[in-house]
């Protein structure tokens, strides 16, 4: 398959939210909002499976609409993310609060997949010709695909946003980010070699070893920078954006990676490491 996504053409920006094609599944679909072209470029194609990386809205808000069009197609899942498919107004609630009216602006709607669709996994499975592996750290229920065949691995939002030329940005949104878990995850993702990694923000990186470590050190760097609070965090974020990115470049991060939500869900990852090792010493 070649080695570009799908342009959702979100929000009307290109080059921020990419669906992914194998020979016999979709990776992560994207939002409701963006169907219409994702049906449009598909050309008529159908896929035997839906492989979803994590159940966030920019990834997997389609899949109940796609379900109802292809009503034998398979949803892939990790197990953890599953009860919010066949369910997904406890997710929608939870969108609702940080996204306010522009909820369904953003994402459209997310319908609920039938359980007889959906195939949970816990990550070591091989599933629509894919390997798989739970590679947590941006959220508890994220997968990462390998196709052994041409080394391509689907990383979804664990591998970071890169939009064109730009820097890594790490999306860091509450309430499940582990930085812990994330730098194991990144480590088995170098593990595997993949001679190339499927960003759904945005497009092939083929030179994966750089990107990893870029990653790791982003999500240190961006660490370090929440320490300063929700104002300072997001100014700041924006200057180390801006040392590369023209105005509209850094506006189209922003878009695709809410910078005030990044602070808060490193700020609960943090509260929750305090408190973890408080327990550990106490």
């Amino acid at each position: 398959m070649p080695s570009t996504p799908i342009d959702l053409q979100f929000m009307s920006r290109p080059g921020l939210i990419g669906a992914w094609r194998t020979a016999d599944a979709i990776v992560d679909p994207g939002p409701a909002s963006t169907l219409p072209t994702l049906l449009r470029r598909l050309d008529g194609w159908r896929p035997r499976a839906i492989a979803l990386t994590h159940i966030h809205f920019d990834h997997a808000g389609a899949v109940g609409a796609l379900v109802r069009r292809w009503p034998g197609v398979e949803v892939i899942v990790h197990a953890a993310g599953a009860r919010h498919l066949a369910d997904p107004a406890r997710l929608w609630e939870s969108a609702k609060r940080v996204f306010g009216d522009e909820l369904e602006l953003r994402f459209g709607t997310m319908l609920p997949v039938p359980a007889q669709n959906i195939r949970a996994l816990d990550g070591g499975e091989r599933a629509a010709g894919l390997r798989t592996a739970a590679t947590p750290g941006h959220a508890k229920h994220h997968l990462a695909y390998l196709d052994e065949d041409s080394g391509r691995a689907y990383v979804g939002d664990v591998c970071g946003v890169r939009l064109g030329a730009g820097p890594v940005l790490p999306p860091t949104p509450p309430p499940d980010v582990d930085l812990a878990l994330w730098r194991r995850s990144l480590e088995l993702i170098a593990a595997w070699g993949p001679s190339e990694l499927a960003l759904t923000h945005f497009g092939a990186v083929a030179n994966p070893g750089p990107h990893l470590e870029e990653v790791a050190a982003a999500l240190a760097e961006h660490d370090r920078l929440r320490r300063g609070g929700e104002q300072r965090y997001v100014r700041d974020a924006r200057r180390l954006l801006a040392r590369t990115c023209t105005p509209q470049q850094v506006a189209d991060y922003e878009l695709t990676v809410p910078l005030d939500q990044n602070q808060r869900g490193l700020q609960m990852a943090h509260e929750r490491r305090r408190a973890r090792d408080a327990t550990e010493t106490g």
